[in-house]
């Protein structure tokens, strides 16, 4: 990737995941999940020099063709839960970007269109699937971006105010890439969907974005909850501190 591009990529989103320690947020603040530590640039160019596990993040950057927003199933009701609880994601057992399908599927009614009948209609094409499907969609329900992706995890990405929807082929409540994907960009918010229940999580003007992600890696809750209802516990206590909505249908 260009260096200049990724300047603008950074500009035009919250934060980006470097790799599964690093996130650099975009006021130049670079984040380590492991050791809970950041490091602040005065300058681009100075973020360009820092060395990530032996490479420099301008290297790094020139290496990768695209950075994914990974949309993760996380373990699920029945997973087992470590010692008071937190957020986890499922092994992935496959490309996360397998195959870019066609949004025209989805965008059917005409002005009868709405975001409640796209929603329905993934539903009921993905709620059962065995594989990750993503489907990018506006306020009006209009879907933009339409991909399959593989047993646990599927890549996409949004626009600003657009909405993220995805299945977990083994139900259960939102992962911790889930909620770190979503938070890192400027969509309104993410839901994921599943055989039983339907998670939603919506941003609110007052979201604090950087907070909610090193939040979110930390989270704990009470050791005697599964992971969905752990999930679902932290998660509505959390809603007002960090800005946002949380729902489960």
């Amino acid at each position: 990737m260009e260096l200049g591009y990724f300047k603008k990529l950074l500009k035009n989103n919250n934060a980006i995941k470097m790799n599964e320690e690093f996130i650099l947020f975009n006021d130049l603040e670079l984040y380590s999940f492991d050791t809970e530590q950041s490091i602040k640039f005065e300058s681009f160019e100075e973020l360009l020099k820092h060395k990530i596990q032996n490479e420099t993040i301008g290297a790094l950057v020139l290496r990768t063709e695209a950075f994914f927003n990974h949309y993760n199933g996380g373990r699920g009701a029945t997973g087992p839960t470590a010692l008071g609880g937190g957020f986890s994601h499922a092994r992935d057992r496959g490309n996360p970007l397998s195959e870019v399908k066609f949004p025209a599927e989805f965008n059917v009614g005409g002005k009868n269109r709405s975001y409640d009948k796209t929603l329905e209609l993934f539903k009921k094409k993905y709620a059962s699937a065995d594989v990750e499907y993503g489907v990018v969609v506006d306020r009006d329900g209009f879907v933009h971006k339409h991909i399959k992706g593989s047993r646990s995890s599927v890549a996409i990405s949004g626009g600003k105010g657009q909405v993220i929807l995805h299945n977990h082929p083994g139900g259960g409540n939102f992962s911790d890439a889930d909620l770190i994907s979503v938070s890192s960009t400027r969509e309104n918010g993410i839901v994921a969907v599943g055989t039983k229940k339907t998670y939603s999580f919506f941003k609110t003007k007052n979201f604090k974005s950087k907070e909610f992600i090193k939040a979110v890696k930390k989270a704990k809750w009470p050791a005697n909850l599964n992971y969905d209802k752990g999930a679902d516990w932290w998660l509505k206590k959390n809603a007002k501190t960090y800005g946002y909505k949380y729902s489960v249908s």
